[in-house]
């Protein structure tokens, strides 16, 4: 099984990084996360956003019936103040077929009854213009998608020569989330499992 170098190398940036607060680092070992959880990311002045779904082609598609259509984009900060026609937060758990398999389901707590169809992380494809990550069909395949680990509460992928990156929007604090091995005017950060202590974390 082999990681980005340069995630690694991030993760070593931020544990040296961390060792200088209060909190102590949690146990250097994957964890369990059979149980739901969030993606965090952090960087540059990006202190702990949270990663959520956003529409990716700008047709809202909701329903169930329209699961196997879907495929949205993945966005970072406030999903409030995006700009998408759609956009909800979600968070995830494994897939039960595999572990480096993530499923993004909709937190609707608070959004109506809307249905909202479950949609599977995925790294962006070969012949990608932005590097976009995406959120795809849970029918999907791609060995794009099979890829996602954590150590720690870092995510870690099975994939080299690439980062991830903050891109700004045209919205102060909305980021588009991107895998590339170009970062140029973008904010490389990780994503973690965990949210920030405070609003100053990081």
């Amino acid at each position: 099984m082999m990681f980005s170098f340069h995630a690694i190398v991030l993760l070593g940036f931020w544990c040296r990084a961390l060792f200088a607060y209060a909190h102590p680092l949690d146990r250097r070992q994957a964890p369990a996360i059979e149980n739901a959880f969030n993606l965090y990311a952090y960087g540059d002045s990006i202190s702990g956003l949270s990663v959520y779904y956003a529409d990716g082609k700008g047709v809202p598609q909701l329903l169930p019936t329209n699961s196997e259509k879907r495929t949205g984009k993945a966005e970072v900060g406030d999903w409030t103040r995006s700009t998408a026609k759609v956009a909800y937060p979600v968070y995830f758990t494994t897939s039960s077929s595999s572990s480096e398999t993530w499923i993004a389901h909709a937190n609707t707590t608070g959004l109506g009854d809307a249905s909202y169809a479950d949609t599977v992380l995925s790294l962006p494809s070969l012949d990608s213009f932005d590097g976009t990550v995406q959120f795809k069909p849970k029918a999907s395949s791609a060995s794009s998608a099979n890829v996602f680990a954590v150590y720690g509460n870092y995510v870690l992928i099975e994939a080299e020569d690439a980062n991830f990156y903050a891109v700004p929007t045209r919205t102060e604090g909305v980021y588009s989330l991107t895998w590339s091995a170009v970062g140029s005017d973008q904010i490389a950060v990780i994503l973690r499992t965990i949210a920030p202590a405070t609003d100053t974390l990081l």
